[in-house]
C-alpha cells in the first residue's frame, strides 16, 4: 500500500467552519500514524496552527464572490448579491452556489503538481463544493485511486441552491454525480443517511458507499468547570438546518410561554429565517453571537444547562458534527427530532430530552426544571472517536 495522500477540500481546520474540521481531524490522525499526508484547500480557508507539522500544506485562489457567503441585511449589500448572481449564472453551469465552480484549471495544475512533488497515488476529495469531486474524477480517473467524500447531499438536496435549479442547471448537477459515482473508485460519506440514497445510485456500477462520520480528536476535548445559576441557559452551535421550521417555531413557542427564567444563546447561526422570526418575539432573551474558536465555543456550551439542536426530517439518524461537540461537553442535549438512529442514541443514554411539534409547555417546563442528566456516566463517548473510522479510510487505498 502507498503511504502518500492528497486530501483536497475547500476548508481546511478553520475551527468555525464543519467542513473544515472533517479532513483536518483526518489528517491530522493520518500523518500521526505514519502517512506521508498532503493537503490542498482555498488561500485565507486554512487554518495553519491546527495542522500537524508534517503535512504539507498546498493552496489555490477561490473565486467565488464574497457577497454570496452569506445572508444581507443591508440595501446595498442585496443589491450587490443580485447582480453577482446574475453575473455568475451567465458563465456557471449548474448551481451558482457552488465555491469550486471556475476552479477547474487551477485545481488540476496543482493537484499535478503536487502529484509529482509527492509520488502520489491515492487522493481524497470532499464535497461540498461538488464540481471538485467532478473535477477530480474527470482529470485524474485513470491515473490515482479517487475517493470522494460526500458530506453532504448533492443532488437530491436542500443546500447550495439545487432545490432551486431550473430544469437544465439540475441535468447538468445530476449528469456531473452521475459521472463521479461511476469513475471514482471509492465513495465516502459523512452519515447513514447519505449511504442509503448513494447506496441505491451505486447500484448499476456495484458499488457501496462507506460511512465515515464527523468524528473529533481528543485535541478538541476541553474540560471546564460549569458555573451554578437559577437561570436556565439554552446554547446552540452552528447553523438552524433549513426545513426545520416547524420545531424551532415550537421551540420559540414554548419558550415565550414558558414559567422558567431560560436564556437562549446562538452561536453562529447563518439561517437568516430563524434570525428574523426570532427578533420579532421582543419578549424572549434570546441572544446571537458570531461564530467562536474551538476552545472557547466549549467553555460556553460547558457553562449551559443544555445543548440545543433541531433534526431535518429525512435525516434522522445523522449525527450532525454539534452533537460531537455536544457530548464532549456533557451537557445534556434538548433536541427536536423525528424518531430514528439519532433520537434513540439520546433516549436509550438518557443524555438528553426529545420533543417534537406535539409538545405542551407544561410537559415542557416540567422536564426542564426537574431533568438530571446521569447518562453521561456510563456514556461510551469512545464509538465515535477517530481510531474507530479510520480503519474504514485505511482499507480503501491502495
Amino acid at each position: 500500500m502507498d503511504k502518500s495522500i492528497l486530501i483536497v477540500s475547500y476548508i481546511i481546520g478553520n475551527d468555525k467552519s464543519v467542513g473544515g474540521k472533517r479532513w483536518l481531524n483526518y489528517s491530522n490522525y493520518l500523518s500521526k500514524i505514519g502517512y506521508s499526508v498532503s493537503i490542498l484547500a482555498t488561500k485565507n480557508n486554512i487554518d495553519f496552527k491546527s495542522i500537524d507539522n508534517e503535512i504539507k500544506v498546498y493552496s489555490i485562489t477561490s473565486k467565488y464572490p464574497k457577497v454570496l457567503e452569506k445572508n444581507n441585511q443591508f440595501f446595498l449589500r442585496k443589491i450587490q448579491y443580485k447582480l453577482s448572481c446574475f453575473y455568475r449564472k451567465l458563465w456557471v453551469k449548474g448551481t451558482i452556489y457552488d465555491k469550486g465552480k471556475n476552479l477547474e484549471f487551477s485545481l488540476t495544475k496543482k493537484v499535478n503538481k503536487i502529484i509529482r512533488e509527492n509520488n502520489i497515488r491515492n487522493i481524497i476529495v470532499s464535497g461540498a463544493p461538488f464540481s471538485l469531486l467532478y473535477f477530480i474524477t474527470k482529470h485524474f480517473r485513470n491515473s490515482l485511486n479517487i475517493i470522494c467524500d460526500f458530506r453532504d447531499p448533492w443532488s437530491w438536496g436542500d443546500n447550495y441552491g439545487m432545490s432551486n435549479l431550473s430544469k437544465k442547471r439540475f441535468n447538468y448537477e445530476n449528469s456531473c454525480e452521475k459521472f463521479v459515482l461511476k469513475y471514482s473508485n471509492h465513495i465516502l460519506c459523512a452519515s447513514d443517511d447519505l449511504a442509503i440514497v448513494l447506496n441505491s445510485k451505486l447500484t448499476s456500477y456495484n458499488k457501496n458507499s462507506i460511512v465515515l462520520i464527523n468524528s473529533f480528536s481528543n485535541y478538541y476535548i476541553r474540560k471546564f468547570k460549569s458555573k451554578k445559576s437559577n437561570k436556565i441557559s439554552i446554547s446552540h452551535i452552528g447553523t438552524i438546518a433549513i426545513k426545520t421550521e416547524k420545531y424551532w417555531k415550537k421551540f420559540l413557542d414554548l419558550i415565550e410561554l414558558s414559567c422558567l427564567n431560560i436564556e437562549v444563546n446562538i452561536y453562529g447561526n447563518n439561517n437568516l429565517y430563524f434570525h428574523e422570526y426570532a427578533l420579532r418575539k421582543r419578549d424572549l432573551n434570546i441572544n446571537f453571537f458570531e461564530r467562536l474558536n474551538e476552545e472557547i465555543l466549549m467553555e460556553k456550551l460547558s457553562n449551559s444547562s443544555f445543548s440545543l439542536l433541531f433534526k431535518k426530517e429525512g435525516f434522522s439518524n445523522t449525527y450532525p458534527t454539534k452533537f460531537f461537540n455536544y457530548i464532549y461537553s456533557k451537557v445534556p442535549i434538548l433536541t427536536f427530532s423525528e424518531n430514528g438512529n439519532f433520537a434513540n442514541e439520546i433516549k436509550k443514554n438518557k443524555i438528553g430530552i426529545i420533543f417534537n411539534e406535539n409538545t405542551n409547555v407544561k410537559d415542557f417546563d416540567t422536564l426542564l426544571s426537574s431533568y438530571n442528566c446521569k447518562g453521561y456516566d456510563t456514556y461510551d463517548i469512545s464509538k465515535f472517536k477517530l481510531d474507530k473510522q479510520i480503519q474504514k479510510l485505511i482499507k480503501v487505498f491502495e
